[in-house]
């Protein structure tokens, strides 16, 4: 709310969604967890719209189509990714060749606000590609970390980070990291403890004339017993 993120709310937004919807196991559940996310997003709605930079932002990109220079940004990004489709314009240096592109007078080097292009004109095929099977595992843990220990937790996080990144940039962040590895692990932990069997009936009745040996008897026997 203080920065006027537009992404970082809506990526709150899914990540209470996920969330909510993941741990339904019945129907009272899933209502319950239904009208918790609505009056969640509704609080949002509200502080949002409370919010007079929040509200100047979000009327801006509906009614004028601005998104902080993303709406020239993007394109720049696209027509460098099929200059060099196969290895990029390397790190750091796809940052200036932008700045170059949007005739940055101010600033050298602009980013790419968005994982993927940031991956794409960075790297190229060559490196978007084991970047993107690697997303995958992680994300095919987190989908089934659902049944392990932590439910849908993993899942939940990673949904909310990967949607900030597609109007951010948090390749040389250690939050995506440690999201992306929480993902994957998440998948090898144990299953969900389930709730204890109900507890056995009582002992089956000795026949008649019979007793349990008690502790007394027992000492008794063990004196007179022939020694090993």
């Amino acid at each position: 709310m203080d920065t006027g993120s537009r992404g970082g709310l809506v990526a709150l937004g899914l990540g209470l969604v996920v969330f909510a919807i993941g741990r339904a196991h019945s129907t009272w559940v899933r209502v319950r967890n239904a009208t918790v996310t609505a009056l969640a997003i509704g609080v949002l709605v509200y502080a949002t719209y409370s919010n007079s930079l929040m509200r100047a932002r979000f009327a801006d990109a509906l009614t004028r189509g601005a998104f902080a220079g993303r709406e020239r940004i993007y394109p720049a990004l696209m027509h460098m990714a099929a200059e060099r489709p196969l290895v990029g314009w390397g790190p750091v240096n796809n940052k200036y060749e932008l700045g170059i592109r949007l005739d940055e007078r101010i600033r050298r080097r602009r980013d790419a606000h968005n994982l993927l292009l940031e991956v794409l004109t960075a790297t190229g095929a060559l490196g978007t590609v084991p970047f993107l099977l690697g997303l995958g595992l992680c994300a095919a843990g987190a989908w089934e970390a659902r049944r392990r220990a932590h439910g849908v937790l993993a899942l939940a996080l990673l949904a909310g980070v990967m949607l900030a990144n597609m109007s951010g940039n948090w390749i040389a962040s250690k939050l995506l990291w440690v999201m992306l590895a929480y993902g994957l692990a998440s998948a090898t932990y144990r299953p969900a403890a389930r709730s204890a069997p109900a507890a056995a009936g009582p002992p089956a009745p000795l026949p008649h004339g019979r007793r349990l040996p008690t502790l007394a008897t027992t000492a008794v026997a063990g004196r007179h017993a022939d020694p090993p």
